[in-house]
């Protein structure tokens, strides 16, 4: 475990420093700011993590997904903002869940029978939109 934190702490002084020489007047943080920060990434990794599974779970999904992720995200929209372009520009899209596709294809199922048993004819998009055929 202080291994860990030894090297979390080593990882937020060095991003810091980075992220200080960016930013014209900036001020270098000292040991005790980069340990209280580091305490607060470990803070937030802990909450982030237990949200993270609701999230999940509530997709029904048995892993968490870019989609928890950038959820988790959306209260602070530069931030979401910034995933979606690494999204975009580093990561293969996370597949539908087979429940999600299931559900999907279950309801598709009960709109068709229902058109049927209503004597209308058509066809049912994804989109929700009902086209007559």
């Amino acid at each position: 475990e202080e291994d860990r934190r030894g090297a979390l702490q080593h990882a937020v002084g060095k991003i810091a420093e980075r992220a200080a020489a960016r930013v014209p007047g900036a001020m270098p943080l000292t040991g005790a700011a980069v340990s209280t920060l580091t305490e607060v990434v470990l803070k937030y990794i802990k909450v982030a993590v237990v949200d993270l599974k609701h999230f999940a779970k509530h997709a029904k999904r048995a892993g968490v997904s870019t989609e928890d992720v950038k959820l988790l995200a959306r209260k602070t929209p530069r931030l979401l903002q910034d995933l979606e372009a690494f999204e975009a520009a580093n990561l293969v899209k996370d597949k539908p869940s087979a429940a999600r596709k299931r559900k999907k294809d279950a309801g598709v199922e009960v709109a068709e029978k229902q058109s049927r048993r209503d004597g209308a004819t058509g066809v049912h998009h994804e989109s929700g939109a009902w086209a007559e055929g």
